[in-house]
């Protein structure tokens, strides 16, 4: 879904503000702008600037500032004694719903 020239401006300043990556992820970015409201979304597709001001914006970028970086980025995610390990909970949620030991 494009809107014109106020939808791209919006998509140049989640550019800016390095809240997008690839081509899908501008779109999603732009489903997400219109997912907040068309206050939202017009205000930041007449003036791209008030983005900034958007506070889940301001929150998303204060968690990505804020956010412990992965160093174990090598998770082998078909063993299942290692997604235990890494995931305790859930693990124990899976297991309870499914009857697993």
């Amino acid at each position: 879904m494009d809107v014109g020239p106020a939808s791209r401006r919006a998509r140049g300043a989640a550019r800016v503000l390095d809240l997008v990556g690839g081509l899908d992820s501008v779109w999603y970015f732009q489903m997400w702008l219109v997912g907040l409201g068309r206050q939202t979304f017009e205000g930041v597709t007449s003036d791209p600037d008030t983005l900034a001001e958007v506070s889940a914006v301001q929150r998303f970028l204060y968690l990505q500032s804020n956010r412990i970086p992965r160093t174990d980025e090598d998770w082998d995610l078909d063993d299942p004694e290692e997604s235990a390990r890494r995931l305790p909970r859930c693990t124990s949620y899976i297991r309870q719903l499914y009857g697993r030991a």
